[in-house]
C-alpha cells in the first residue's frame, strides 16, 4: 500500500476540505516501485450507491511534478444503465475533455474507466507530468486503493 503522508508532519502534503456535497483529498503517494506523485480527489459526501445513478462526479487529479506542471490528459467518464431481459447491463461511456501524448491518453482513459466502473459515480481524471509506462500500473494501484479507502470513510449512501 502507498505512504500517505499525514497533514501533521512537516510536509504538509494531507489536506481535506469539504462542504454539504463534496469531499477534497489531497496526498502524496510513494509506490512500492516507481516515484512519488501527486493526487487530488474530491468525493461525494455520501457513499454512491451501486445500485443507482450517483449525480455527484469523483474527480481525481494525479501529477508527478504537482501543480507546477501543464494541464495534461483529461477524461470524462459516465455509466449509462439499460435493460436486456432479466440482466441489468452497464455501459461506460466515455470523453476526451483534453488530450495528451498516446501513452497518457491510454493510461488515462483506462483508469477513469475503472473508477467509473466501480464506484458507479461520473467520473472525471486528469493526469498530468511524465508518468514513464512502467510506472504507470503502479500508479493505478495506489489511486484505486487510496480511493477505496477514501470512500471507505465516507458516511452511508443516500437513502
Amino acid at each position: 500500500m502507498a505512504n500517505i503522508h499525514n497533514n501533521m508532519e512537516e510536509d504538509k502534503t494531507f489536506v481535506q476540505e469539504s462542504n454539504k456535497f463534496t469531499k477534497s483529498v489531497t496526498a502524496t503517494l510513494t509506490p512500492m516501485f516507481g516515484e512519488p506523485f501527486q493526487v487530488a480527489v474530491t468525493l461525494p459526501t455520501q457513499r454512491p450507491a451501486l445500485d443507482k445513478r450517483n449525480s455527484i462526479p469523483i474527480t481525481c487529479h494525479i501529477s508527478s511534478n504537482g501543480c507546477a506542471t501543464e494541464f495534461g490528459c483529461c477524461i470524462y467518464s459516465i455509466s449509462r444503465h439499460s435493460k436486456s431481459g432479466d440482466e441489468d447491463k452497464v455501459e461506460i461511456l466515455q470523453s476526451v475533455v483534453n488530450n495528451s501524448e498516446d501513452s497518457l491518453f491510454d493510461s488515462t482513459k483506462r483508469l477513469s474507466y475503472l473508477i467509473c466502473k466501480k464506484f458507479n459515480c461520473p467520473t472525471y481524471l486528469s493526469v498530468s507530468g511524465q508518468l514513464q509506462i512502467d510506472d504507470q500500473m503502479m500508479v493505478t494501484k495506489e489511486v484505486m486503493l487510496f480511493l477505496n479507502q477514501s470512500i471507505a470513510e465516507l458516511g452511508d449512501e443516500a437513502k
